[in-house]
């Protein structure tokens, strides 16, 4: 109590890192000669740089009662040799100390996710640094993320903020599919496989766009599938809770807002596995030309029936593309068997990824329109 404020640090001492990016840098790929060191080299003193290392954070020094918000934002950029160094080279550099509490955006670089062991160093990190805020986004850009700086904003906003509003806004539209550090770090733990939401930059407009999937396999970058392909496996993995879906009804498009998905899975194995997801929709009518101002039984069925083939057909060739071509198990069917299928986990789990890839997966599709607009 009479000590006062001994470990007082003024706030424009503070670095308050908001975003953290990660990209490759030039020595990424000798993995060979990085090997090769002995454990007396000290890799700083080498001029070893494997990742490029990128914190930006609110610039205070723009702050001011007057203007009530923070428009200014600051970037330290560090090629270095790992996680830690970069943090070293940051300190170095700056007079300010810097805080990782505040941190809520992480960006990895599609570059970054095709070297495996380097990415793994990464998360290695991640896992280990206990000042991360886990509920912080992570996100893959298309492009080096420095570049995303130089992106159209609104004024007055960050980087993060904006692209943190962008995934918050996204809860109700599953063609992204927010993530965050804590999420990942789970996913990739059982067998390094993973998701991640996809940014890019509109070449005509200079704005931050985001949608799609990233396909993580054993650490390494497998494929992407587009937006509406991201809807449809949310769909396919039962967490739709927004989405639109569209078919032509007599010449005139007709859209089903998606509200949200019930699923269950049947599960049959003798020498081939065998899997029938079921989906039943929630939904509403928007929008949509129907012919009238009142929707008879006969044409309300026709039109639900349209939605049930276009779905299902839709989710089976997303379902092709994650089980043929990537062979990863995003739909959580390995998940679902070794908890309610022990038995058969057992005669399957030791060639699981093979099994899974020449499975039999039907998808059957039960859309209930629940409301179709207001009639004047």
């Amino acid at each position: 109590m009479l000590t006062g404020c001994w470990d007082k640090v003024e706030i424009d001492r503070k670095v308050f890192v908001s975003t953290i990016a990660v990209d490759v840098a030039e020595d990424v790929d000798k993995d060979r000669e990085l090997k090769e060191m002995s454990t007396e080299e000290i890799p700083a003193e080498r001029g070893v740089r494997k990742i490029k290392v990128l914190y930006a954070y609110p610039d205070l020094s723009q702050f001011s009662a007057e203007k009530g918000t923070i428009e200014g934002e600051g970037l330290l950029e560090m090629d270095t040799y790992s996680m830690d160094g970069a943090m070293a080279d940051a300190t170095i550099k700056g007079s300010e100390d810097i805080y990782l509490e505040h941190t809520r955006l992480l960006i990895f670089s599609r570059d970054l996710l095709q070297y495996k062991e380097t990415f793994k160093e990464v998360l290695d990190y991640l896992k280990r640094q206990p000042k991360l805020n886990r509920r912080m986004y992570v996100i893959m850009s298309e492009g080096p993320p420095k570049e995303f700086s130089k992106a159209k904003i609104p004024k007055g906003r960050q980087i993060q903020s904006h692209i943190n509003g962008i995934l918050e806004n996204a809860k109700r539209n599953s063609a992204i599919n927010p993530l965050t550090l804590n999420d990942l770090l789970i996913n990739l733990a059982s067998d390094g496989n993973g998701v991640l939401p996809i940014m890019k930059v509109d070449k005509d407009t200079k704005e931050i766009t985001i949608g799609g999937t990233a396909v993580i396999k054993d650490y390494e970058l497998k494929g992407s599938i587009n937006e509406i392909e991201t809807v449809d496996l949310q769909i396919l993995k039962g967490k739709a809770k927004g989405g639109n879906k569209v078919i032509y009804y007599e010449g005139h498009p007709i859209d089903y807002e998606i509200d949200g998905v019930l699923r269950k899975l049947k599960v049959e194995y003798d020498e081939k596995l065998k899997v029938d997801i079921n989906l039943e929709i929630e939904g509403r009518l928007e929008g949509a030309y129907l012919g009238g101002e009142k929707l008879d039984e006969d044409k309300l069925k026709e039109i639900t029936e349209g939605f049930n083939e276009s779905i299902s057909s839709q989710c089976e060739k997303v379902s092709e593309v994650i089980q043929k071509e990537m062979s990863v198990d995003t739909l959580g069917i390995g998940d679902y068997i070794e908890k309610f299928k022990p038995s058969i986990w057992k005669k399957v789990k030791e060639e699981w990824e093979d099994i899974f890839k020449e499975a039999e997966i039907n998808v059957k599709v039960k859309t209930n329109i629940r409301r179709i607009g207001a009639i004047t």
